[in-house]
């Protein structure tokens, strides 16, 4: 093996770790917004609401940094993917609690959660490849038509969850540390 394939190796590797790192970091920031926007509330479709909300803010703001975490996982090693996949089941189990949670109440009405959480999450995970500032909705606007979109695959009657958005901005502007 050459000096070359060395060095290449070891570039790989690094860019590797950068990349696990920029995944993991992005996680653990999206998980705890996702518990910030969601403590102390009860009624399962106020934290649905929230978690649409704060997942497709989070999606439009910083589109390069998830869709490298929704899309890359697959390319790092297995020592590096273990705990990125656990930092992911640990927010989709937010997701899945949630859901369960509105099962359980009779406030939702699914006969598969596991695939409803699944395809919620692509949805508002799609924001980061099509969002832009001047599209045909305003982000806030955005924000709440996804919400009422998640609730209807529930089988759960909305409201527009004003309250929901006003919050889930100031915990996306502090924990990614730019303007919303």
């Amino acid at each position: 093996m050459g000096r070359y394939a060395i060095a290449t190796g070891q570039a790989d590797k690094n860019r590797l770790d950068l990349l696990a790192e920029i995944m993991r970091t992005s996680l653990e920031r999206l998980i705890r917004a996702a518990r910030e926007a969601t403590a102390g509330v009860e009624d399962p479709a106020r934290r649905m609401r929230a978690l649409v909300v704060l997942h497709v803010l989070a999606h439009a703001i910083e589109p390069e940094q998830t869709r490298v975490v929704d899309n890359e996982v697959d390319v790092l090693s297995p020592a590096a993917r273990e705990p990125v996949v656990a930092l992911r089941d640990g927010y989709e189990h937010l997701w899945a609690t949630t859901i369960g949670d509105g099962v359980a109440a009779g406030t939702f009405h699914t006969p598969h959660p596991a695939v409803t959480r699944l395809a919620l999450l692509e949805m508002c995970s799609g924001v980061a490849r099509w969002y832009s500032p001047s599209g045909p909705l305003a982000l806030d606007e955005l924000a709440r038509f996804y919400a009422e979109l998640a609730l209807r695959a529930l089988g759960c009657p909305s409201d527009a969850g004003v309250s929901e958005v006003k919050q889930c901005r100031e915990i996306v502007a502090k924990e990614w540390g730019v303007p919303v």
